[in-house]
């Protein structure tokens, strides 16, 4: 179980690399993404498994 739960907001390129990173620590689960384009949000989601 992850110790630290983590949002990203803005599903730009530099999102992709942090959540990268998040993904490869064991202890963090990201649990959500925001940006002012939805559709942005449904394809970073899709991407990373972010519900």
């Amino acid at each position: 179980m992850a110790n630290y739960k983590v949002g990203i907001i803005g599903c730009g390129g530099i999102a992709r690399v942090h959540a990268q990173a998040y993904q490869q620590d064991k202890d963090t689960e990201i649990v959500c993404c925001s940006d002012i384009r939805e559709e942005a949000v449904a394809k970073f989601g899709d991407e990373f498994n972010i519900p």
